[in-house]
């Protein structure tokens, strides 16, 4: 007897280099110091004498430590934290300040990332064909996400957003695919996960039984030791639709 294969249902979509793109011009260090600039204009008009070389010595230590743990225990740990320990570090505890200070670097984050023009016409054909869906991101800061979801009107297209600061772990560990899953309503047999990071998404999708879609036009970590192999393969968002059709019809 041949098994019966059960119908998609729901659609888990990474956000940074599928959804949507990184476009600052210039590196990670030429971005975190135009935010550190703007903070300290707000701390010193607080009367607080700090120099950028403060800011910008302290933060780094503190990114430092960050990514080690990140590595080694994939944790997650939110923008609004890393910035309460900045503003620790250099003797400042004040709440009205911490929320200046991330709202900085939410906004500059906000105007630094851009929407795939493929995005909308995507959701939209997934939609009609009664999929769940979701966004599933590894990201210090959902508020970025969220809002940058509602400014394109794509929140009637998005039924849940799954962000690892909110939970602590970060993609590729399983309990963030669970996670997701259960936001979504949906089972990992009937369930896509939608990404270009072979190791984030696509090896940690296959840890919790997900298929896999990998868009290879914005392929990352394809090197990695533990790069997984995805179930499809397609160049761009836009053939995704035409997948799932191709799919319900063998």
């Amino acid at each position: 007897m041949t098994k019966q294969r059960r119908s998609v249902r729901g659609i888990l979509i990474d956000w940074g280099g599928t959804l949507a793109d990184w476009v600052f011009p210039g590196t990670d260090e030429e971005f975190f110091l135009q935010c550190h600039r703007e903070m300290r204009q707000v701390l010193v008009r607080h009367g607080y004498k700090v120099t950028i070389d403060d800011i910008s010595s302290i933060a780094q230590g503190i990114n430092a430590g960050y990514q080690e743990l990140r590595l080694r225990g994939l944790v997650e740990l939110p923008q609004r934290f890393l910035n309460r320990a900045l503003l620790w570090s250099l003797g400042i505890v004040r709440d009205d300040l911490l929320a200046s200070v991330d709202e900085i670097m939410t906004r500059r984050k906000i105007e630094n990332t851009q929407l795939s023009m493929q995005a909308p016409e995507m959701l939209r054909e997934l939609r009609s064909r009664g999929l769940r869906i979701g966004v599933l991101s590894n990201s210090t800061n959902s508020l970025v996400i969220r809002r940058m979801i509602c400014q394109a009107r794509l929140d009637t297209l998005i039924d849940v957003v799954v962000v690892s600061a909110d939970l602590g772990i970060c993609k590729p560990a399983p309990g963030i695919f669970t996670y997701g899953l259960e936001q979504l309503g949906t089972q990992s047999s009937e369930t896509w996960m939608v990404g270009n990071d072979l190791y984030a998404d696509i090896h940690g999708a296959a840890s919790v039984g997900l298929g896999s879609v990998h868009v290879a036009a914005r392929s990352e970590n394809a090197n990695h030791p533990l790069a997984g192999t995805p179930t499809f393969k397609v160049a761009e968002l836009r053939e995704i639709p035409a997948l799932l059709d191709a799919w319900s019809k063998r």
